[in-house]
């Protein structure tokens, strides 16, 4: 009874400490996607900044951008069409520019919500001085000794976001 008791108990233990992969996926897009709904329901009318993304990979593919600074927080929202799955070993990645004096930093990877690939990006540093957005496409490790490179890829889409108020 004790050995019947045991393996009772070491099955129940097991199968309580581990989650099945496709579970964890879910629970993390979940709560991509319930952050990205929260920026939207929570932010609709702070975008001060508009882009069209125009295509200079000749892929076909488009996109527009937004960008605000509300209440110490800047939120960046962009939405792509026709934009295809990534080879395995690449993944999208958002960037803004400043021209002058010249930086640029990352918005992040691109998440999928609804069949639409998303890049969201918050940040307590006001970034509305970089008014270039531009997507790249980014092996998964480009730099020396399979370390990641912090310098944008491969150019795909470009736009200028411009005041709108």
């Amino acid at each position: 009874m004790k050995r019947f008791l045991f393996i009772i108990l070491a099955v129940f233990l097991f199968s309580g400490c581990t989650k099945n992969t496709d579970e964890i996926v879910e629970i993390e897009q979940h709560n991509i996607q319930e952050k990205t709904l929260n920026i939207e329901q929570d932010n609709e009318e702070v975008y001060d900044f508009f882009g069209s993304l125009e295509d200079v990979s000749g892929v076909k593919i488009s996109g527009v951008a937004m960008a605000g600074y509300v209440d110490g927080k800047y939120i960046l929202r962009a939405e792509f069409m026709n934009l295809p799955e990534p080879s395995s070993g690449f993944f999208y990645e958002g960037w803004v520019v400043r021209k002058t004096p010249f930086d640029f930093i990352s918005t992040g990877e691109l998440i999928i919500q609804d069949g639409k690939y998303l890049n969201v990006f918050t940040s307590q540093t006001n970034y509305t001085d970089h008014d270039f957005y531009v997507l790249t496409i980014e092996p998964n490790y480009d730099g020396e000794n399979g370390q990641p490179d912090p310098a944008p890829a491969e150019h795909l889409l470009e736009g200028t976001l411009e005041r709108i108020k």
